[in-house]
C-alpha cells in the first residue's frame, strides 16, 4: 500500500513541476511578444528605413526590458527599495 502511495505521489508531483514549466515557459512567451511589440513602437517612431538596422534596434530595446525586469525581480532589490532606514 506504501509503495502505491509513493508512486501516486510522485506521479502528482511531477504533472505538477511539468504544467509548473509550461506555464512558466508561456509566459515568457507572452512577455517577449508584448516587449517586442512595444519595441517596435519606439523604433518605428525613429523612422528607420533599414530593415537590418530597424530589428537590430528593437533587439538592442528588448533586451534592455528583459534586463530591467530581471533586476526588477530580484529579491534584492525589491528589499533594498522598501529597507526603512532608522534615524
Amino acid at each position: 500500500m506504501k509503495k502505491y502511495l509513493l508512486i501516486a505521489g510522485l506521479t502528482l508531483c511531477s504533472i505538477s513541476f511539468t504544467y509548473a514549466q509550461s506555464t512558466d515557459a508561456n509566459e515568457q512567451a507572452n512577455y517577449t511578444q508584448v516587449i517586442t511589440k512595444r519595441s517596435e513602437k519606439i523604433v518605428t517612431a525613429l523612422n528607420i528605413t533599414d530593415s537590418v538596422k530597424f530589428k537590430r534596434v528593437v533587439a538592442i530595446i528588448v533586451d534592455q526590458y528583459r534586463d530591467l525586469s530581471a533586476i526588477h525581480d530580484t529579491p534584492q532589490s525589491t528589499s533594498k527599495r522598501y529597507k526603512i532606514k532608522a534615524g
